[in-house]
């Protein structure tokens, strides 16, 4: 993320708004009310708001993405997530159909934060009559957890910027949020799994239970070493170990490299033998790095 820099992003279209009433437990004790715009739009101030979730092509996951397109004749300043640069700017709620209302079912803001590799430098500023697009990613089962069912759910999305307030709730259309496995549960993946991008070549030992992945094993770089999230601070060879949580086909975690670099790893099992992953950063966004297993 460069300092102050300007986004000239092109302008979304917009629909007409309207409000609907959810009823809601936040605390499991009392309901409360709250009002959300419909038709995924909402004005405030100079800021308009649009949001859209859609199920992922490749895994079982819903992305969100909420847009804030400056209305003004100045430039609009962004400030920082509340909950951290890797959070996407977004608090995401699903809703679920009860007795002819809406209850909070979710919050993503309750989900475990995985700290970023490195701070944001700077604010974003967004230039008039454009927008900046807030982006993230669920999986199904981190949405279900162990005690909600598969069905149709309803999201909203607000902003979680330090600045400006933009609290408002902008409603998309139902989508259906089930479980999907690649790989069944029980599939035996223990082994050493390698990859190879960017100049950086892995080669791990790693062993598989339901609920994690772990293991270490060797670097390789080589030139050209056009890793950007980080990995051009690895020189030569060395040690480096991989500690993830595993949930149906997803694996979130860390690996650390025996320089200091301890980028957070997210991949997706898109096989028995293939992990879709790649390396986290703030300032240059995912850079690849896809695990293959070695068979025997």
């Amino acid at each position: 993320m460069q300092n102050m820099r300007l986004l000239s992003i092109s302008s979304v279209r917009l629909a007409l708004a309207a409000s609907v009433i959810l009823a809601a437990c936040s605390d499991g004790t009392a309901p409360i009310t709250v009002s959300i715009i419909g038709d995924t739009i909402a004005v405030t101030g100079d800021f308009r708001e649009t949001a859209s979730a859609s199920p992922n092509p490749d895994r079982a996951a819903i992305d969100i993405a909420l847009t804030l397109m400056n209305q003004g004749i100045k430039p609009e300043t962004l400030g920082a997530p509340i909950h951290g640069p890797c959070e996407g700017g977004v608090v995401v709620r699903a809703w679920r159909q009860v007795s002819g209302g809406y209850a909070l079912a979710w919050i993503s803001s309750a989900l475990p934060i995985i700290p970023c590799p490195i701070a944001a430098t700077g604010p974003l500023v967004i230039a008039p009559q454009f927008s900046a697009t807030l982006r993230r990613s669920f999986g199904n089962a981190e949405i279900l957890g162990d005690s909600l069912p598969a069905g149709n759910y309803t999201f909203t999305m607000s902003s979680d910027l330090e600045t400006p307030p933009l609290p408002a709730q902008i409603v998309t259309p139902p989508l259906f949020v089930g479980l999907k496995y690649i790989v069944p549960p029980g599939t035996v993946l223990d082994g050493t799994w390698a990859g190879i991008a960017d100049g950086i070549e892995l080669s791990l030992g790693l062993h598989w239970t339901a609920d994690s992945v772990t293991g270490a094993g060797t670097y390789l770089t080589f030139t050209p070493n056009t890793n950007r999230c980080g990995g051009g601070t690895l020189h030569g060879s060395g040690r480096v170990t991989l500690s993830a949580s595993r949930v149906e086909d997803r694996v979130v975690g860390h690996m650390s490299f025996d320089n200091g670099w301890t980028p957070p790893y997210s991949a997706v099992q898109t096989g028995s033998g293939l992990l879709d992953g790649q390396f986290m950063s703030v300032d240059a966004g995912p850079c690849p790095m896809p695990l293959g297993r070695q068979l025997p």
